[in-house]
Formats: C-alpha cells, structure tokens, sequence
C-alpha cells in the first residue's frame, strides 16, 4: 500500500496484471477480428465466385443470341428475296390457263376452296386456300396460279431453315409450301381471316412505308396445330399492294434451343418482343397460348421480370448482363438484334454457387489456421520482451503517484521503454517544480479572495443604502406631493357638491379636479416604475363585473376617439364571464394607456378593442389565487381572456418595436412626445408580467399597430357581494344616533378636506394637531371612529394606534389611518398597528362614505330629485334614484334608452335626453337625472331606472 492509500484508509485497489492486459485484448481480437474476416473473405470469394458463373452465363447468352440473331436474320433475308421475287413474276404473268387452275383447285368441306388430294405431293405443291366468297375470274385464277408457281419455286430453292413458306393474296386466302407437314392439305380451314391479322397488318404501307421484314407476336396456326412466330415482308402488283408473304419459325424450335443456355438447374427462359409482348417462355407458355399471344411482361404479374425487361431496354447494351435479381434469383438479359427481342433468363443464385458450397469448410480451417499462427508470433514477443519492461514502468509510476517524487526510474529492454523512462524522469522533476509554484499560487489566490471579499462586502453595503435612500426619497415625495393635492382634490369635490357656484365656476373647479387628478396620475406612474423596479408592486385582486367594466373603459375611450374624430370599434366577446377576479385598477390602468397610445397616434381611420376568450384557454383549477372575498367557483374555475388593440395610425418601425417598453423611451412622431412622460408602456408591460401575461405588439409603418395581451383570470360569479354598491344619489345624511369622529393630523388643511367634507352630513366632528393630542382627547371623550395621518411630530400615528389597541375602554373604536405614502409596506404596517381599514390621500369622497358606512353601518339619506330629503331604501344594491313624483317619457323612449345604455353609448343618451327636454318641459327632471347618470358612465343604474317602468308596464 502506498503512503496515501495509507492515509486515506482506503484498501489498495485490485487490478488485473499486465499479463492480462496484454493477453486479453488480443484473445478478445481472436473473437472479435477473426470471425467476422472470415465471414467478409467468405462474402469476398462468394462474389468472386457468383461473378465468374455470371460471366460464364453472358458468354453463353452471347453466344446462343448471336446464332439466333443469324438464323432469323437468314429468315428476313430470304422472305425479303421471296417478296421481290413476287414483286418481279406479277409484272408479266404468262403461261397460265384458268382450266389449269379449276383442274388444281376444288371445294372444300367448309365451302371455300382448296388444293386437290388427286395427284398432289406435298414435298414439290404449294397448298391454295380460299375462303367462301372469294371473287373469282379467269384473271384471278391465273393471278392464284402464277403465285402458287413462283411459291414452288422459290421454296424448291431456299436453304433448309425456315420449315415453310407461304404468301395472303390481298383479298385474303393463302398459299404455302410446307414440305416437312404432309398431311397439311387435310387440315385446310378456309374460314381463317388471313388479311385482317398481324401477317397482313403489319406489312400494310400504312404500316410499314420502307417495306422491311416485321416479326409478328407468337400466333396458333390451326391447320398445323403448331404455335409459332412469322417474318412477314409485302409483294406489290404493278405497284400496288398484292399480299403479304413470309416464313413462319416455331415455337418448339426456339424453346428447344433453351436447352443450350440451361446451365443450372431451375433456370427459366423467356423471350420478349420489344413493345413487351412475350413470345416465348419455358414457364409461361401455356399463358401464352390462352391468350393468343397477347401476354405481356407486364401481365404476368413478376414485377422482378418486369424490372428486369425495362432495365434491359434502358440500357440497349449488345452483350449480355445482369439486369436484375434478389437475394433468391439473378436475371440475365440478351438483345437479338434483328427482330429487336430481349431474351431474359433466370437463374437461381443458389444454383449459381452449388460449385462453391463444398469449399466452405475447407477455407474455413485453413484460415483460421492462418490467422491464429500470426496472433500467436506477436503475443509470444510481447509476453517474453515487452512485459518485463512494462512492470518496471508500472512500479516507477505508482511511486510517483504515492509522492515520491524523488525516485528515478532506470529503464531497461528496447530503446524506447529507456526513452520512456527519461520521460518518466523528467515529469516528476516537472512535477515538483509545479507543486511549488502552485502551494504560491493558492497563497495568493486566497489574499486576493479576502481582499475581493471586502470589496464587495463594502459595494453591497453602498448597494443597500443607495436602495434605502431611494425609498426614503420616494416615500418623502410621496407624502410631500401628495399632501397638496390631498387639499387641492379634497376642496374640488367639496366645490363640486356646492349649490352656490355657477356653472362657469363649476367648470373651473372641474378643470381643478382634472389636472390635479392628472398630476397625481403621473406621481402614481413614476412611483409605480419605482416600486416595480424595487419589487415592491403587489396585485390586489378584487371581485368585479366584467362587461361593465370593459364598457366604462370602452365607452372612456370612445369619448377621446369622437372627439379627435376617428371611429372607435369595441368588439366583446359572446362568451365572456359576468364576473372576474382580478386587480380592477391596474387592469383599467393598463388598457386605458394601450387604448389612449392607440387614439394618440391614429389621425385617420378607426381603433379597435377586442376582447374575447382564447380557444382552449384554461378552465382547471386555481390553486394559486388568493382566497380572500374570493367565491369557490373563483378558486376553481379560469379564463384566459385576450384583450387586443388594433389602430390604423402612424405605425412603429421594425427597429424600435424592441424599445417601446423601456421607461421615458418615446418612439414615432416627435411632436407629440409631449403629450406623455414615457411610462406608461414600461409601466403597463411590467403590470402585466405581475399579472402572469406579457405584451406583445405587430406594427408596420405607416400601417399601423396591433397589441394585445393575454390573461387568465378567475370567475367570480357572486362578485355583486364584493363589489362597492352604486350611489343613489346626492348624500344628504344618515339615519340614527349622530356620530363622533376624530380627525388627527399634524396638517390644518388635511383636517379642514375631512371635516369640510363630512361636515354637511351631520357627523359631529374633533380635531387633533398629533397623535399625543389625539391619546389625549380620546382618553377624555368617547369617538365612534377615528381618521388618523401616519407620520406626525411628537407622536405618529403608529404608535398612537398600538397606544388606543393597548387600552381596554377604546379596543372597539374604529381606526381609519390615511396617509400619502404610495407604499404597500406603510399599509401593512398601519393594519400591523391596529388600523381597521385604509384611505389614500388624495381623499376621493366616494371611498370615505363607502369606508364609513361599512364600518358604522350606516343607512344613508339621499336627496329627491324635487331637492327633499329621501332615506335609503332597504336594499341600495339598485343605485337607481328614486322616481316617484317625476315624469317618465313614453315606453318607446324608454325601450330605446334602454337598448342605448345595453350597447354602452352614452353620446346617444346624452342627445336623447336635450330631444326629450325640448319636446316636453315636464321632462326636464328624468332628463337632467339622465345626463348625470350617463356623464359618470353609470350605464346599469340607466338601464334599471328605465328598465322599473318598462317591466312595471309590461305586467
């Protein structure tokens, strides 16, 4: 065991020796290398062996192609002799009686006419056919006899081959010299058309103008009982087409000719004409002849053979090749050129290598032989020379490893296990060399560690401060903006509620309203990015009706679009919720800054907002949504809900679509960067990655844009019992005891907005300057509900809430605390301190009542459209003021008010409520109730004031 093996425990490892390692490698070669050489020498001498017998095969074909080729081009050229000699005797036919034919020709038993058996002998006569019918003259017959002299003729003349000759008159009919068939005469059949067959057809002038010799497909010759093929060529008559004439060769006869090409058992033989019709085949003659000699390669259904035939054409090669074949057969193909035929043949492949079969074994053993003799030499060398030398090296490197770098290894055997061995030497000098530098290098790694270590220590400790100070600044200007313009929109709706202003102050005051509400706007953009970008920014969801909410956003933006003078296009979906589940603030915040950038940038055209749900959004469970106000159908089931803005105006180019959502980047017509701070895209596409969707956006120049966003959101099908209940009317009071409230802030004027603004309600009301002041009044007087600012001087508003909480005669006052900070954090720490509830400043009206009444339980008394007073009705749900003592208009104006405020144009109502003024005065209250209605886009309490009347008459 080495001294680290030591150290460690660990038990030396087990290895096979080197002997093993030289021996095994080449036993596992012996398994590996050997068999499969074999097996490729074997595959090797196979292919050697096939391509020889291949060889032997074309040499065969070319052979027997070549004396067949020869024999047929005999034929042609002796029936091309026998046409022109035709052609030559009809010139001038001479020496010949009609007697002489009458005393040769009688009737037959089928009523044509045939050679007499009186005096015939069939090795000198031709045979004359006629069919019934046959126009005979004394010209004709001596025509017949001239053809029958000069058939005899010929035929005594001609070489052995072919076995007959013979001619078709024009007007069908035949003559032939058939020697070898002696009882030929006896099977005449004068009912055979002659002239309307392949023997004449295919010599036609139409046919063939040059007057070649063509061969026919394989024919049945009835009279002969033999199938056979015929070479035909065209005699003429003073240049006018007499017949046709020609050779026939049997079929038996090309088949025993097989035999010689029959090389190895199995082998199949057919020979094809060139437009694929089968002449001749060992295998399929008998299809053949069923079909009259109209088989095809194609028809007979081996699509190797059919391979084969069109490669053969293909390839118009002379000699013969293989051209074709599968694991089980080759194909062989030959060309006879004379009649353009294919001869192919087939030939099994196990028949082609039964010579080699019996070779196998014997190569086997020699090779394997052969190849452990000279795996053997080379383990023997090694074992004897090179295993010595290589434990030795063994032995040096182990040490090595163990640490001993100071050992040399003295290597002996060849010149390069010496050679090996300085190597050895000078790595471990290389080795120790290193281990030096590198114990200096870790010290000084680690020195630069620790320094770096600092540093960064100190760069995150500036880090957080420079955070710290940021959200002290944010927060300060928030409370310091704020705090203004908690007066400023305070007082503006106090003014707004006063009867003692003229409409054009209240149109001042409504400017005030405006741009303090615009100011503040941008204070909330900039501080969002801020708490967006500190991670700060938190989604509240509420439940909300969905398609009121999307029609007060539209109808919001429809304004702007009107007056600008473009069309605004809102298309809701069929199947949207009735309720959702989602942060209701920042989604109109979002949409109203797409839909306002889309109405900004759009002189001409249309901007159009749709909303509907995505095919195959989800609808399974939400596990993850917050449960609180939430109903169970809100916790289970969801809708993925695209909201998509499309405009026709200026359009973004390609190179700033990827800067448009970056904070004050302002992209397009410079002109009207005034009109924004830049944010509002940042801001909304960080909203909506809070929100789990992102924005995305197409747009080409000049063209215009299209973005759209998609959202899942949670139905909340009971919403109507979380939402805020719609105004009556102008609040007047409240019934019941009178209430003591406490108003503590450090600020006069943020006292005098509360106190202004509940004062006229009949709330008693009390000041405090601090929170000491506010500990101080509420431990001398009792308060139903305190309204307390957060940061004041001497004490702030926290610890005086955890002060009242601490005491046991005020655990049941109601805290409200308010403050200007826009941070989420300061809320949760007021609620952390005892606050029940919480105001943001700016103070809106409408949530203070709301705030109130929830907490108090309150039951308001709302104004009369008459100016009386009028308590609030059980139930306020409906947010309908109270129409008794007021004239409605008739029910068609109702019906049409109605539908005016379902399809969310408040325009429309606007104008029909100044039309029904005009028409009758006594309307101008239901008229003037109208106008307010729709001007705060209160379409439901529209639809519902009408909708009493309508349904009321109706039953």
């Amino acid at each position: 065991m080495n001294e680290r093996g030591e150290r460690s425990g660990q038990r030396p490892r087990t290895a096979p020796s080197l002997s093993f390692w030289v021996a095994g490698p080449l036993a596992v070669a012996l398994l590996v290398f050997v068999g499969p050489g074999l097996w490729i020498a074997a595959w090797a001498i196979e292919g050697a062996i096939l391509k020889n017998e291949l060889g032997v095969l074309a040499r065969t074909h070319d052979e027997w192609t070549r004396r067949m080729n020869d024999r047929l081009i005999q034929a042609e050229a002796s029936v091309a002799r026998y046409g022109r000699m035709l052609t030559s005797a009809l010139h001038e036919v001479e020496g010949e009686t009609p007697q002489k034919f009458d005393a040769l020709v009688g009737p037959s038993r089928d009523g044509g006419m045939v050679s007499r058996n009186a005096g015939f002998e069939p090795r000198r006569d031709a045979i004359v056919w006629l069919p019934a019918g046959y126009p005979l003259d004394d010209r004709e017959k001596v025509f017949l006899l001239e053809l029958k002299r000069m058939t005899e003729l010929y035929s005594a003349g001609a070489p052995g081959e072919p076995i007959n000759t013979w001619l078709i008159p024009r007007r069908n009919g035949l003559v032939m010299y058939w020697p070898s068939y002696t009882s030929y005469i006896d099977q005449v059949d004068t009912t055979v058309d002659f002239v309307n067959s392949e023997w004449t057809t295919l010599v036609l002038p139409a046919n063939n103008p040059e007057g070649k010799p063509r061969w026919t497909p394989t024919s049945y010759d009835p009279g002969a009982r033999e199938w056979m093929v015929s070479v035909v060529v065209p005699f003429f008559r003073d240049g006018v087409f007499a017949g046709s004439a020609g050779h026939d060769v049997t079929v038996n006869a090309v088949m025993d000719s097989f035999r010689e090409l029959s090389l190895y058992p199995g082998t199949e033989h057919a020979l094809v004409r060139g437009d694929g019709t089968v002449l001749v085949s060992s295998v399929h003659q008998d299809k053949i002849h069923g079909s009259k000699g109209t088989l095809t390669v194609e028809s007979i259904g081996d699509d190797d053979l059919k391979r084969a035939f069109e490669a053969a054409k293909r390839d118009d090669a002379a000699e013969a090749h293989v051209v074709g074949g599968t694991d089980q057969r080759v194909i062989v193909a030959a060309r006879i050129a004379a009649p353009d035929w294919v001869l192919l043949t087939d030939v099994p492949r196990a028949a082609l290598l039964s010579s080699v079969k019996g070779l196998y074994w014997d190569y086997w053993l020699i090779a394997a032989f052969s190849i452990l003799a000279l795996v053997a030499l080379p383990v023997l060398v090694i074992m004897r020379v090179t295993l010595p030398s290589v434990r030795q090296l063994v032995t040096a490197a182990e040490r090595i490893r163990g640490g001993d770098l100071e050992q040399r290894f003295e290597a002996s055997g060849t010149r390069e296990f010496v050679h090996i061995g300085d190597a050895l030497n000078g790595m471990a000098q290389q080795l120790r060399e290193t281990f030096a530098a590198l114990a200096k290098t870790n010290e000084e790694l680690e020195q630069r560690v620790e320094q770096r270590t600092a540093e960064l220590k100190e760069a995150t400790v500036a880090a957080d401060a420079a955070n710290r100070a940021k959200s002290d600044f944010l927060a300060n200007m928030s409370h310091e903006l704020r705090t203004p313009l908690n007066g400023i929109l305070g007082y503006a709706q106090i003014l707004k509620r006063s009867r003692s202003l003229g409409e054009q102050d209240l149109r001042g005051v409504e400017v005030i309203a405006e741009s303090g509400s615009h100011l503040l706007t941008l204070i909330n953009d900039v501080l969002d990015l801020a708490k967006i970008e500190s991670r700060t920014m938190e989604i509240h969801p509420n439940d909300f009706h969905f398609p009121s909410f999307l029609n007060a956003t539209a109808e919001i933006c429809r304004i702007r679009a009107e007056q600008k003078g473009i069309a605004f296009v809102f298309k809701p979906g069929p199947a949207l919720p009735e309720g959702v589940r989602a942060d209701q603030r920042r989604l109109r915040q979002i949409l109203l800054n797409l839909l306002g950038n889309a109405i900004k940038f759009t002189e001409n055209g249309s901007v159009t907002f749709t909303v509907a749900e995505v095919p195959g959004g989800s609808r399974g469970a939400r596990k993850d949504l917050p449960e609180d106000g939430a109903s169970p159908e809100s916790r289970t089931k969801t809708h993925r809900i695209r909201f998509e803005i499309e405009d026709t105006g200026t359009g973004i180019g390609a190179e700033h679509l990827d800067q448009i959502f970056l904070p004050f980047k302002q992209v397009g017509d410079k002109s009207r960067h005034r009109e924004g701070t830049g944010l509002g895209l940042a801001i909304s596409q960080r909203i909506v990655t809070l929100m789990g969707g992102s924005i995305q956006v197409r747009s080409e120049l000049g063209k215009g844009s299209v973005f759209w966003m998609d959202l899942t959101l949670a139905e909340a099908p009971d919403w109507t019992d979380t939402v805020r209940r719609t105004e009556q009317g102008q609040i007047v009071g409240y019934k019941g005891a009178r209430r003591r409230l406490l108003v503590v802030d450090d600020k006069p004027e943020n006292r005098a907005v509360v106190i202004s603004m509940l004062a006229t309600l009949g709330f008693e009301l009390a000041e405090a300057n601090d929170g000491q002041e506010g500990l101080d009044r509420t431990a001398r007087e009792r308060f139903d509900l305190i309204i307390t600012d957060l940061a004041m001087p001497v004490l702030d508003g926290w610890e005086m809430m955890r002060r009242m909480r601490r005491a046991p005669e005020l655990a049941g006052t109601v805290i409200i605390a308010s403050s200007a900070s826009a941070f989420i954090t300061d809320q949760d720490k007021s609620l952390e301190a005892g606050a029940d509830d919480f105001l943001a400043k700016p103070l809106q009206m409408d949530e203070l009542l709301e705030k109130l009444q929830r907490h108090l339980k309150l039951e308001w008394i709302y104004e009369r459209q008459d100016g009386a007073s009028e308590e609030a009705e059980p139930s306020p749900s409906s947010g309908v003021t109270s129409t008794r003592d007021v004239v409605l208009p008739p029910d068609e104006d109702l019906k049409a008010l109605r539908d005016l405020a379902r399809k969310g144009l408040v325009n429309h109502i606007q104008k029909y409520a100044d039309k029904l003024e005009l028409g009758d005065p006594r309307l101008a209250p239901f008229a003037k109730h109208l106008r307010e209605l729709s001007e705060d886009f209160r379409l439901e309490s529209i639809e519902e004031l009408v909708g009493r009347r309508v349904d009321g008459g109706a039953r």
